[in-house]
């Protein structure tokens, strides 16, 4: 059983609506998570430092994107994760070495997920030739988080 596949289980037993998702003009978004979230915030802000509105801020985030698909949240979190260590490292020590590992390391990422299907489809049109199509999909959230961590949007 993978990783991912563990976590649809867990989330089609606790949640027997699961295919409810929260979106920014439902009501579940508008008079719950919304107050909610603004709510810690200006506490965090007022009796808390910049790194407790960073933390509710991030963690509300990761909570609004869980709320749409939980199994893509170890991807996103694996991409934060490796972003960060990139960035800290360029930080510290400035290397095209590791910008071009980190902008490849994005690249990877929306290659594989993007573009994966298209290219085994394409070689599909050759005789003899069949190569499965893995109908990957990279949640939107994902795409633009990778090109402004590369700064190759405009």
């Amino acid at each position: 059983m993978s990783f991912f596949r563990f976590f649809s289980l867990i989330r089609m037993r606790c949640h027997p609506y699961h295919n409810v998702t929260m979106l920014f003009n439902s009501f579940s978004f508008l008079f719950l998570f919304l107050p909610l979230t603004v709510g810690l915030f200006f506490l965090a802000s007022r009796f808390g430092s910049r790194g407790a509105t960073q933390l509710v801020l991030s963690l509300s985030s990761l909570a609004f994107y869980s709320a749409w698909e939980v199994d893509f949240l170890p991807l996103l979190l694996v991409s934060l994760f490796v972003n960060y260590a990139v960035s800290r490292r360029l930080y510290a020590l400035p290397s095209k070495a590791l910008l071009s590992v980190g902008v490849a390391f994005n690249l990877l990422m929306i290659g594989v997920f993007k573009y994966a299907d298209f290219f085994s489809a394409s070689m599909n049109l050759i005789d003899g030739v069949q190569f499965p199509l893995l109908e990957l999909m990279l949640p939107l959230v994902d795409f633009f988080f990778y090109l402004p961590a590369n700064r190759l949007s405009c």
